[in-house]
């Protein structure tokens, strides 16, 4: 359908983008009139994605979702094209081939530099590690101040509830803290400073978070907590074994947390790889993601792991390397049959005051510079195992088959001190570093 120029109707409300021989121009078009910002543009593409500002934070959006946009938006569009008798108005007529053309096109016109690590500041300001985006605006954690959301701060994160300096201390949370661990206040505070990590978007301390304890000990609750901290949608739920196939690592991407809690391996080559995989995100490594349908995702996973399992994992590692990455929780009472449904609801209830308590445990670790194992965790590990060498064998917390391990027989000839000297001797660094109370 074509319209000649002198008679296009006073008032038509119809768009008229460039032509479609112009890919690049249709989709900057579009860029101005659908996500133009004074401050950036609110679409754009990076590492293979489309990300749409929403106000607080960066979505994904998927390639359908910008298709069927396309599609809406040049429907009822024209451009001008040259005729015999001067310049006629053509529809544009959004095809396939059409399509896809302006979505490259878009991909390159909202191009962000892939070599740009989330959470970041566009124009490269200044350092955004320090910043997180909360629902009333964004929070600089070391000094507790409030600044405007701004579609600067490229970030795939909000936290699903607003920052109240002035929210009530979360007293449901202590007491079910005081219930887990009586009069432990190590166990306690490490447990303030994995979640003020986790929560502050850290990834150098370089470490995995490990929860062991019996059945109803509070490990799931712990986690659930932590999610609805984070909010759900930004938590993955991979197993060890789904970690080591092809695209295990895909559900990975954009996720700061992922929650294990089913340790068990198929094979000592699931278990082979699945260490390695751990070890590679935990450590920041650049990693070739594969994804289904889609280019390979390339860049350093954010993600940081907790495990939640009865008893410890059996995973494949001669080095020893990723026992020192671990830090522990140790949980030994059962709340069987003493379960409270509502448990999660109530202390969820209580976010913004839990969000404040692991702040200051960030500021903790922050100060420190590394994290500490709790000193009940080390001492436990070094009751429960002796390492034997044998070849092959890992270090603690990474063997192969449970036979690798024997449990440490009780002399009470012998201080637990000096029984756990013997131990760190015999097993070598690796036990070293679980049985020393420290892991830096």
């Amino acid at each position: 359908m074509t319209i000649p120029a002198d008679e296009i109707p006073f008032g038509d409300d119809r768009s008229v983008v460039p032509a479609p021989s112009k890919p690049l121009a249709v989709a900057r078009q579009f860029l101005e009139e659908h996500h133009a910002d004074q401050r950036h543009e609110t679409l754009v593409y990076h590492r293979g994605d489309f990300f749409d500002w929403v106000g607080t934070h960066w979505l994904e959006r998927d390639d359908d979702g910008v298709e069927a946009a396309l599609y809406r938006w040049l429907e009822n569009a024209s451009y001008w094209k040259e005729a015999k008798d001067g310049p006629e108005l053509v529809a544009f007529d959004p095809g396939k081939q059409r399509i896809m053309n302006v979505i490259h096109a878009l991909g390159r016109g909202a191009y962000v530099d892939a070599r740009l690590d989330p959470p970041a500041w566009l124009d490269g300001a200044k350092a955004a590690t320090e910043y997180i985006a909360m629902q009333n605006g964004l929070l600089h954690m070391p000094t507790r101040r409030l600044h405007a959301h701004t579609p600067i701060f490229f970030s795939q994160l909000a936290l699903p509830y607003a920052y109240d300096p002035q929210a009530p201390q979360p007293t449901r949370w202590f007491q079910f803290l005081e219930e887990l661990w009586g009069e432990d206040e190590e166990m306690i505070s490490t447990l303030g400073e994995i979640m003020g990590y986790v929560l502050g978007g850290g990834t150098s301390q370089q470490k995995i978070f490990l929860a062991v304890g019996p059945t109803r000990s509070g490990k799931g609750t712990v986690a659930r907590v932590l999610q609805a901290l984070l909010g759900m949608e930004n938590v993955a739920g991979p197993t060890l074994s789904g970690l080591a196939t092809q695209f295990g690592m895909a559900e990975l991407v954009g996720k700061p947390l992922a929650t294990i809690s089913d340790a068990r391996l198929n094979t000592k080559s699931d278990s082979t790889l699945a260490v390695e995989r751990l070890l590679s995100i935990s450590g920041e490594d650049v990693l070739s993601v594969p994804r289904k349908f889609k280019p390979d995702w390339i860049g350093r996973l954010s993600t940081r792991f907790l495990i939640l399992t009865n008893e410890l994992p059996q995973l494949s590692d001669a080095s020893g390397t990723i026992a020192g990455r671990f830090v522990i929780l140790t949980m030994t009472r059962s709340f069987y049959d003493e379960e409270d449904p509502e448990l999660t609801t109530k202390l969820v209830a209580e976010a913004p005051g839990i969000f404040n308590w692991a702040l200051e445990g960030l500021d903790r670790l922050t100060d420190r510079g590394h994290f500490k194992q709790p000193p009940a965790s080390a001492a436990a590990l070094c009751r429960r195992w002796v390492v034997r060498r044998t070849r092959g064998a890992a270090w603690p917390l990474a063997s192969v088959r449970r036979a690798e391990y024997r449990p440490a027989r009780v002399d009470s000839a012998h201080a637990p001190s000096e029984r756990c000297d013997r131990m760190r001797a015999a097993s070598g660094p690796a036990a070293e570093s679980l049985c020393s109370g420290a892991s830096r």
